[in-house]
């Protein structure tokens, strides 16, 4: 047996079942949790009584379980600068498309592009032919400006239909926007290095991932020989420290035969997902709150976000 931190989703119970996910009082704290079994496949058939949950060491009452898939709410984040022209950019169709190929009728995504800012590609639909004609028609160039578009994709979370959600991104990973903005104003900061600027731009988001419901995922596509050009070579270490705190990951790619694989990895995942109901100890605090949960009926191991936000009332 192995403990490890679960994954959180907020939602509203009240006398007609689960409404929507994003409420501003919080009564149950929804948890998300992946298990898998030794030889990494998800493991299924497991009860209730197998979890034991913690909120700050405290024990709490599972008030509700379902090992059933539950519709989902996905944005698309793909980036569209200049240092994914080329094969990275038709590797990030191809992984956009098969993302597509494997939503469920009642799941939703919405598509947002970056640049040298972030753009809607296409807004919430259900219609997977009207995604794939948007994505046809991306023309890469300007800067990479990651962080804005995890920002952009977190803001268009707050208008999702379903209460399960998550943010798929797909890029190079190198956000090197503030150094353009630099080389092209005298007004900007002076006296940080590059890689200060960056701390400076990632810093606030991987709070704002971090406080959020949405499970983060990446792909980066990588060249398969690289680049000697540093603004062109994958960070993936960039990504990572924006999926690993919500309890996703990253997989990076450097041929097209690995971005199915890739990207049916990530779906399986949001399939395979168990949930979780408790009543907070301290709700609607404001506060970010820690939770564990321990799975007893199986040699298996979870992956997921380490904690919530009660988010107070307004």
């Amino acid at each position: 047996m192995r403990v490890w931190i679960a994954s959180v989703v907020l939602l509203m119970v009240g006398p007609q079942g689960p409404g929507p996910l994003f409420r501003s009082r919080v009564d149950v704290v929804a948890v998300s949790v992946t298990v898998t079994g030794r030889d990494g496949r998800f493991v299924n058939g497991l009860t209730q009584a197998d979890f034991h949950l913690a909120e700050e060491g405290h024990p709490r009452p599972i008030k509700y379980f379902s090992n059933e898939r539950i519709p989902l709410s996905l944005v698309l984040a793909v980036d569209t600068s200049e240092s994914m022209v080329g094969d990275r950019s038709r590797f990030a169709q191809e992984a956009a498309g098969t993302f597509l190929n494997e939503l469920a009728p009642a799941d939703e995504v919405a598509v947002i592009g970056f640049n040298d800012a972030p753009f809607p590609i296409t807004s919430w639909t259900r219609n997977r032919e009207a995604v794939r004609s948007a994505l046809a028609l991306m023309n890469p160039k300007g800067t990479t400006a990651l962080y804005d578009a995890v920002n952009a994709s977190l803001a268009a979370l707050r208008s999702a239909t379903n209460r399960r959600t998550a943010i798929i991104v797909i890029s190079d990973g190198h956000d090197f926007h503030w150094n353009d903005l630099l080389r092209r104003n005298p007004n900007m900061p002076t006296g940080f290095s590059l890689d200060e600027l960056r701390s400076l731009r990632e810093r606030p988001v991987i709070v704002a991932v971090r406080q959020s419901e949405a499970v983060v995922y990446a792909i980066g596509v990588d060249a398969p020989h690289g680049s000697s050009d540093p603004e062109k070579q994958l960070d993936r270490q960039a990504l990572e420290r924006l999926t690993d705190p919500t309890g996703g990951y990253t997989r990076v790619v450097t041929d097209a035969r690995e971005i199915p694989t890739a990207a049916n990895a990530i779906r399986d995942e949001l399939d395979h997902q168990y949930v979780l109901g408790f009543s907070p100890e301290h709700p609607r605090d404001g506060k970010f709150h820690r939770v564990r949960v321990t799975v007893t009926g199986c040699e298996c191991q979870a992956r997921a976000r380490g904690g919530f936000v009660a988010r107070a009332a307004n």
